[in-house]
């Protein structure tokens, strides 16, 4: 498959391009999960066919306003080798930063108490499968705020699958759709 990697604005684009682009998006569709539990295992997820994925949490909410994400490989888990930082901004203008370091989990976002006021998560995740350092970044927002996150596993390790895990025991509920980024 040949795509085009630049067209200028007096370009454009022919049905076959077109057509190109829609039976080959860049992210591919791989599975939906319904989360309503303290821990959700998602097995099998990263594989060779993909280098970096996108998760994209929606209407999610847990009762301790944290969602965490440790990458786990079912067979030897990441430990505490998972560095990360988190920025946010409330609505009503106040500012925070949450660092950690050799933590045995990533926060992926912050995100409500309550399903009223849900919010969303959209993370991607860069070489989980791969023997190098996974990392990711995300951004998040909801009825009350939003910011970014990112971090790594400072490990070279092959994951397959992860973890959602609500912080303090508490329920992590949504909806979680996992894409891979198509390699070129």
């Amino acid at each position: 498959m040949t795509i085009k990697p630049n067209y200028i604005i007096s370009q454009i684009p022919s049905v076959a391009d077109f057509n190109t682009f829609a039976a080959n998006p860049a992210l591919q569709y791989i599975t939906t999960v319904n989360l309503n539990a303290v821990t959700t295992n998602i097995s099998s997820v990263f594989s060779s066919t993909y280098d970096n994925y996108r998760f994209e949490f929606s209407k999610i909410y847990s009762t301790s306003g944290f969602v965490t994400f440790p990458l786990m490989s079912f067979t030897s888990g990441a430990g505490t080798a998972h560095f990360d930082g988190v920025k946010s901004t409330s609505s009503a203008g106040a500012n925070s930063f949450n660092g950690q370091n050799g933590s045995a989990y990533w926060l992926c976002g912050y995100c409500n108490t309550t399903q009223l006021d849900a919010g969303q998560i959209s993370m991607d995740i860069y070489n989980p499968f791969n023997t190098k350092t996974t990392s990711y970044t995300s951004k998040f927002s909801n009825s009350t705020g939003g910011g970014f996150a990112g971090g790594i596993v400072n490990t070279t390790t092959s994951y397959t699958g992860c973890q959602i895990v609500g912080l303090f025991g508490s329920n992590i509920v949504g909806t979680l759709r996992v894409y891979g980024y198509r390699k070129a």
